[in-house]
């Protein structure tokens, strides 16, 4: 779980769409905080897909979500005419955690405490 504000007409366009079709937003970061309205070029490639748990307009007009990770993908293509970024996406299976390389590794970490 993470606390995000929005502000950007964009970013706040693409929340409450998300929430009015009940589907998840997509957490990247950009490359740099000085861009005032990122393009897709100024966007990281990784993120997180998020379920919006909680979404709160503050007395000032700050938009803030709680957002629930659930799984990381690489943007694939950005598509063009939407008021907001919208992309096609390779969601990255998250490795089993039960895997004999995992068990091994915890092992040795337990072993040295």
């Amino acid at each position: 779980m993470v606390p995000i504000t929005i502000g950007r007409p964009g970013s706040v366009a693409a929340a409450q769409q998300a929430l009015r079709d009940q589907r998840q937003v997509g957490i990247v970061m950009q490359r740099s905080p000085e861009v005032a309205e990122p393009a897709p070029a100024d966007m990281h490639r990784l993120g997180t897909a998020a379920n919006i748990v909680r979404y709160v307009t503050g007395p000032d007009g700050t938009n803030h979500l709680i957002c629930q990770g659930e799984q990381r993908f690489q943007i694939l293509e950005f598509y063009p005419g939407w008021p907001f970024l919208v992309a096609r996406v390779l969601r990255i299976p998250e490795p089993d955690a039960r895997s004999p390389e995992i068990k091994a590794r915890l092992g040795e970490i337990m072993a040295g405490v």
